[in-house]
């Protein structure tokens, strides 16, 4: 199932077990969109508005109106309430820091990093190596291409590795969390700001970005590691 029909329960903020290893075979790889490398038209709608963004001149982002979230969920962000405690009661997700290499543990769930992309239904890789903590002592993984379309077929944990800073960089670590919090939820409301149906959405149509932020790579940069309660009186 897609990321976008595997999402596709609700729109609503409140609608969104444990792999002990990357490397066990990946139980939960059932839930790795095989139709994405299908893709269908789903798949060329993002490949197109990849290329598009590819082709398009970089544009310099002011950031000086962007809200102090503190983490409402996206319905609150959208509702453009002055309050920026209303709704306060999700968090940031984890950075990209977090999910390129397995090392350190979720914000909220305390789990580990490896058993954190077990929860996302991706694949960081086959463990070859001797050091653990190194990304390049992997291979395989689920590639860039078969989750956002494109080209580029290196495995998601490279592209985090290589591409410090980039856009894709911070689109995969916000899907990532997305998935992990949906997932963590049980079928329950996500403590993450937005669902994986949200994620998407937003990617496929920025208008639906909330308002103070430029892109949903800068929704998502600018809430990591957030948690109830910050920047309220």
């Amino acid at each position: 199932m897609s990321d976008k029909k595997d999402s596709n329960q609700t729109q609503d903020l409140d609608n969104t077990n444990n792999n002990s290893s990357i490397d066990i075979s990946l139980q939960k790889t059932t839930r790795v969109d095989a139709a994405d490398a299908g893709m269908g038209s789903v798949a060329a709608k993002r490949r197109k508005l990849l290329k598009a963004a590819l082709a398009a001149p970089p544009v310099l982002m002011t950031l000086t109106s962007r809200p102090v979230h503190a983490v409402q969920g996206l319905s609150n962000m959208m509702s453009g309430d002055a309050s920026q405690c209303r709704g306060d009661t999700r968090y940031g997700g984890m950075s990209p820091g977090f999910w390129k290499a397995l090392v350190g543990t979720t914000d909220l769930y305390g789990d580990s990093a490896e058993n954190a992309w077990g929860y996302t239904g991706y694949f960081y890789g086959t463990f070859t190596g001797t050091k653990p903590n190194k990304w390049d002592h992997y291979t395989g993984g689920t590639p860039y291409s078969d989750v956002f379309g494109g080209l580029d077929n290196r495995p998601l944990r490279q592209v985090l590795n290589e591409d410090n800073g980039s856009e894709a960089f911070h689109l995969i670590a916000g899907l990532l969390n997305a998935r992990y919090f949906d997932d963590k939820a049980g079928g329950g409301p996500t403590q993450y700001f937005m669902t994986t149906a949200q994620f998407w959405d937003m990617y496929d149509d920025p208008s639906k970005v909330p308002p103070g932020y430029g892109s949903l790579r800068d929704l998502v940069e600018s809430n990591y590691h957030g948690t109830p309660g910050t920047g309220c009186p």
